[in-house]
């Protein structure tokens, strides 16, 4: 939100490019049930 306040609609796709990111690390953690560098027993990956 900071990109599109601070830029207006020119840092849009850096903007969604950070919200995907961000949804594929979430998604990815909870595959593995684990987050990024965490060790955990449950790790599937």
């Amino acid at each position: 939100m900071e990109l599109l306040k601070t830029n207006g609609f020119d840092a849009l796709a850096e903007a969604v490019t950070v919200l995907i990111n961000s949804a594929m690390v979430a998604e990815r953690s909870d595959y593995l049930g684990a987050v990024p560098y965490e060790r955990s027993a449950g790790r599937i990956g």
